[in-house]
């Protein structure tokens, strides 16, 4: 799952900058548009839906990574 999510970060971003530590503070081309670019990408790749909540809360890659985890483990339950 990890590395789908890089790539997923790396088609949104800089492919060249994207890495685990990737956020809002250390990627420039972190704007409003790339956020939600980021998060429909991430709807598609892992056929996922996210809350706007959820949205809201992605700050990093660490925090799409755990959002992901949640929805795929949750999915995995039903």
């Amino acid at each position: 799952m990890k590395k789908k999510l890089l790539e997923v970060f790396r088609r949104t971003f800089d492919p060249e900058i994207v890495n685990e530590e990737t956020s809002r503070i250390n990627c420039e081309n972190w704007d409003s548009l790339n956020h939600l670019r980021l998060s429909v990408l991430i709807e598609k790749e892992f056929e996922i839906y996210l809350e706007p909540e959820e949205i809201n809360s992605i700050k990093d890659f660490s925090d799409a990574e755990q959002i992901v985890a949640k929805k795929l483990l949750d999915a995995a339950i039903q």
